[in-house]
């Protein structure tokens, strides 16, 4: 079960309904063991503009629920849905103006990193954190480094952050011997900065997902075709990105311990080291 997605397509599409599915399972689930799901969301961007569906209780899907999140064809959206019974997890994908994140971190000292990461922020993205959430500290900490370097790339602004959350870890964390309860840092994200149509990720501590899909794909579930038509023998490119794979297709892991940058023509343009 996916708990982030992202997808970038060159031709507007629909995200999968084996995704919508896995929610569902998820929240259903929950329901039955008295774990609830805190909150899901999905955001995607329509002609420029960031849209959102976020549920902030946890609430079964309904059928006019799960069509409302999956009617909109957009070239690139993310969505998230945290396990059951998970405390402290923030309402994602998270979105400021033109710029939308799904984050999933779990580091050492994660106090001594958010306490950093406020003390880096401005006074007015400092005001913006609306919870002690590890997540929506990353995300304002990725607006500021975009913002102190707007001609940077999204993907090295990534990196700057990732290299940032680790190196801050590592140093509250030092006293603590390698093997006494040490957390392995965990780190995967998916942000599209605003500034463009394709998204910048990573992938550290655990194994992130990746599909090229070639042509518009007919859904076994909903018997529909997830895209609107090519036209003029124009080529489709969609690439997808997931915790688990969601389908029978040919799902390749991305390099742990790397961030990578995917064009609005849905190619990798940029894969690297998170650090050097």
């Amino acid at each position: 079960m996916a708990y982030l997605y992202g997808m970038v397509a060159t031709h507007p599409t629909r995200v999968d309904c084996e995704l919508l599915e896995a929610h569902e399972r998820r929240i259903a689930d929950g329901a039955r063991t008295g774990r609830t799901v805190p909150a899901w969301g999905t955001a995607h961007v329509r002609e420029g503009h960031v849209a959102t569906r976020l549920q902030r209780t946890p609430q079964p899907y309904s059928q006019r629920t799960r069509s409302s999140a999956q009617d909109a064809f957009s070239r690139m959206a993310l969505t998230w849905c945290p396990r059951p019974g998970v405390g402290g997890e923030v309402l994602q994908p998270l979105v400021e103006g033109a710029s939308m994140a799904v984050i999933r971190a779990a580091i050492p000292a994660v106090g001594a990193v958010c306490s950093d990461i406020r003390g880096a922020l401005r006074p007015r993205r400092r005001d913006a954190l609306q919870t002690d959430a590890l997540a929506e500290h990353v995300f304002q900490l990725l607006l500021e480094r975009r913002d102190q370097m707007p001609s940077r790339s999204s993907v090295r602004t990534l990196r700057a952050v990732a290299w940032n959350i680790l190196r801050w870890s590592r140093r509250a964390n030092s006293g603590t011997p390698a093997g006494d309860g040490m957390q392995t840092p965990l780190l995967q994200m998916l942000w599209n900065s605003g500034t463009g149509d394709g998204l910048a990720g990573c992938s550290i501590g655990a194994s992130l997902w990746s599909l090229l899909r070639t042509e518009p794909r007919g859904c076994g579930i909903c018997g529909a075709v997830h895209s609107t038509r090519t036209q003029n023998g124009s080529e489709y490119r969609s690439r997808v990105f997931a915790t688990e794979p969601l389908t029978e297709e040919a799902w390749e892991t991305v390099p742990e311990g790397r961030v990578f940058s995917v064009s609005p023509a849905a190619r990798i343009e940029h894969i690297e080291p998170a650090e050097a």
